[in-house]
């Protein structure tokens, strides 16, 4: 999907899709689409983990509309100062075959 949309934002689950985040998270970085991992108990360990992989935010879940807002915020606003306009961020075509 990130070939064919463009984002500013992806929020992954840690909890309900596993901890196969970290090849998700390199495409974002590659993209400069930020990534917000969720997760119901974060560590210390596992925010490291989210930023030394060029993760935006380790978000504690029940998410409030407030961190919502606040990570989707930091997300424009990152778009705007690196130059990553919505129409920018994905110039490929998708894939052949690709859903």
């Amino acid at each position: 999907l990130l070939d064919i949309l463009a984002l500013h934002a992806v929020v992954y689950d840690h909890d309900d899709m596993g901890t196969e985040w970290q090849g998700l998270c390199k495409e974002c970085q590659e993209r400069r689409v930020c990534f917000h991992l969720t997760a119901r108990a974060p560590t210390d360990n596992l925010f490291l983990t989210v930023v030394s992989a060029g993760g935006s935010s380790l978000l504690w879940k029940p998410l409030t509309s407030e961190q919502i807002v606040s990570a989707l915020n930091h997300s424009v606003l990152r778009a705007a100062l690196t130059g990553a306009a919505v129409g920018e961020i994905n110039h490929q075509s998708p894939r052949s075959g690709a859903l």
